[in-house]
Parts: C-alpha cells; sequence; structure tokens
C-alpha cells in the first residue's frame, strides 16, 4: 500500500527513493494506541486498508504455518479473529471526526486518488497497476529465505478454498456481531 500511494501522489511509477518526498506517509500494521499521538492531533488522513478478513484469516494461517521462525504447529480453527480491527472499532468510538477513509483491497487505487484529492489519468492508473502487480512484487520478494516469506498467492476470495460451510456461517455471524454499525461493517459481510 505504501508504494501505490506515493505513486498516487507523486503521479508517478518511479520509485520515492527517486523522487522528491513532500509529505510523509506511514504505513503500519500497528493499533492506534502505538501510533505517534501527533498523528491525531494534527488530524493527519488515515487510510485504512480492509481485504475480506476470511482473506486475512487464511493468509496468516499460512504466514504462521510457513514461518520456521514461528514453528506454529495447531489448527486452522484459531486464525478465525476479528482483534485488530476492534482496536480501531475502538479508536473511532472515541475519536469519530479524525479523517478516515476505509478502502477495500479491490478498490484502492480509486478511492485513494479521490480521498488525496489528486486527479489521475486513465494511463497513470495503468501504469501503477503494472508497477506495483503482486506477481512482479513476489518475483523480487526481499523477504523470501527459508525462515520467512510475506507473499503467498495474492489473490482474493482464497478464503473460499479453506473455509467449511460451518465455518464460514459461524464467521459471518461474529463478523456481523462485532462489526454492527461500524466503518468496518464492508462489502465482504
Amino acid at each position: 500500500m505504501w508504494e501505490i500511494i506515493n505513486k498516487i501522489m507523486y503521479g508517478t511509477v518511479e520509485t520515492v527513493a527517486e523522487s522528491k518526498l513532500k509529505n510523509v506517509i506511514l504505513t503500519t500494521h500497528l493499533p492506534p494506541a502505538m501510533l505517534p499521538v501527533e498523528m491525531f492531533q494534527k488530524n493527519c488522513k488515515i487510510l485504512f486498508l480492509v481485504r475480506d478478513s476470511r482473506d486475512v484469516s487464511v493468509s496468516l494461517f499460512h504466514r504462521f504455518k510457513g514461518c520456521k521462525i514461528e514453528n506454529y504447529n495447531g489448527p486452522w480453527d484459531n486464525f478465525l479473529m476479528f482483534e485488530y480491527i476492534e482496536h480501531w472499532k475502538l479508536f473511532l468510538q472515541q475519536k469519530p471526526d479524525i479523517p478516515l477513509l476505509v478502502v477495500h483491497y479491490e478498490d484502492l487505487k480509486k478511492r485513494v486518488s479521490d480521498f488525496l484529492k489528486i486527479l489521475l489519468e486513465a494511463s497513470t492508473v495503468q501504469a501503477i497497476d503494472a508497477n506495483v502487480d503482486f506477481h512482479e512484487e513476489m518475483k523480487k520478494n526481499i523477504f523470501k529465505d527459508e525462515q520467512f516469506s510475506i507473499f503467498r498467492k495474492g489473490i482474493v476470495g482464497d478464503w473460499e478454498n479453506h473455509f467449511t460451510d460451518a465455518q464460514s456461517e459461524a464467521f459471518n455471524a461474529r463478523f456481523q456481531e462485532r462489526m454492527n454499525k461500524s466503518r468496518f461493517l464492508s462489502i465482504y459481510a
């Protein structure tokens, strides 16, 4: 996401290191309580990238299973969770005026450029797409070694290959219950 946002902000497909940065972009997996308080005091714009929680669960499961450092041997059922989004849900209840855009993975480039008020030519969007293609990133995966890999498949809907009907029903019910009246109740529900 960091790479995509930089390319949108600077209207270029060159690497950010080659461009002149005007704004700082922080990409993180941290919950709000662990982020710099200045982010919220200065009313910084926040882009919250949402993937289908079922796909996130599958990705996390495979990441832990394949990571020799973690040495995880537990069951698949342990990965049906929502804790990360819960942190943000609580935070947004306390600070509802924070400028936050919830972006679904599938809508990333268009919605981000609109939120940042940046007009992009269709050719620039296509160039960004080509430049940050998942499979191209996977080929140059700098994190890939025998103990750890950050990439797996990069497809939407892989959860359907893992969830049983019962797990899917339970997950959907729990998702509706926990995300009700939240900005995170999404197209995936």
